[in-house]
């Protein structure tokens, strides 16, 4: 009979075509399967297992290139757990720094915050737990997202505070400055590239939370273009760009009237979040 360790080198060579980390998925996924966590079965390497069916099956997934959270059914984000359901976007850790900007802006004051394109709901959940004088609507345009939103709004205890709403855009929305912040991780891919891209999010994920049309710039036009309509003034706008779209996007928002611009680049030195300031003088 085969040891753990056994059970993990022969599976982290066989994840080794489809994952950047394979001994990493091969341990958590062996864990998850056993009902015990990673370090508990880091003790064991030594001891025999008979390889449980479900690890075979997470396996068989993974190795067809499927994101460990669908496969967990949960995933990490700001020192958060959050339930994920497939084809709803992953959170990734670029997106923290989305996250770690509002807060920043917010200053730990009142203040209401839209997160446009919620998706898990991972951002504004994760801004409402770390803040509890903030509340958030948590928009988007499919249904079980907003269902996802409501379940891990629950799990964190901020349910009171995070209201899941359906729309395309802010249409939902009357102008008249109603939000200190706006934020999101929209789409910004140009439509060129999605047969060249990883195929986790090709044969996986939602392409409408990934594409932006031609330049990839589609939807933040129109999320800089709506927003103006329902921050104050003086309220921020914050959202995750693409690598290279920093000059594009800043050029966006200086057409539109927004002020004090800033960018911050993520851990690979990529300009990844932008933020302004909505200006309501007239122009």
């Amino acid at each position: 009979m085969s040891t753990i360790g056994d059970v993990l080198l022969g599976t982290a060579k066989r994840l080794e075509k489809v994952s950047e980390t394979p001994r990493l998925d091969a341990e958590i996924l062996l864990a998850c399967a056993l009902g015990i966590n990673r370090a508990h079965l880091m003790a064991r390497l030594r001891d025999a297992i008979e390889v449980p069916a479900l690890f075979e099956e997470y396996i068989r997934r993974r190795e067809s290139y499927e994101p460990l959270a669908y496969i967990l059914g949960e995933w990490e984000f700001f020192s958060l757990r959050f339930k994920c359901k497939k084809p709803i976007f992953v959170p990734r850790p670029e997106t923290e720094i989305l996250v770690e900007r509002v807060l920043e802006e917010l200053d730990d004051l009142q203040g209401r915050v839209l997160d446009v394109g919620a998706g898990t709901g991972c951002v504004g959940i994760a801004i409402a737990a770390n803040n509890p004088q903030v509340t958030v609507v948590a928009l988007d345009k499919n249904p079980d997202a907003l269902d996802l939103v409501q379940t891990n709004a629950r799990l964190h205890s901020v349910e009171e505070r995070v209201r899941a709403v359906c729309s395309d855009g802010l249409s939902a929305f009357s102008k008249g400055g109603h939000f200190d912040v706006v934020c999101s991780n929209p789409p910004y891919v140009e439509t060129s590239v999605w047969n060249d891209i990883s195929p986790v999010i090709l044969f996986h994920e939602d392409s409408r939370a990934i594409l932006s049309g031609i330049d990839g710039l589609e939807f933040i036009r129109q999320l800089i273009r709506d927003a103006k309509g329902v921050l104050r003034d003086q309220g921020v706008l914050a959202f995750e760009i693409g690598c290279g779209q920093k000059d594009a996007v800043y050029d966006i928002l200086l057409q539109m009237g927004y002020t004090c611009l800033s960018s911050f680049r993520d851990l690979s030195g990529i300009d990844r979040v932008i933020t302004a300031r909505n200006s309501c003088m007239k122009w």
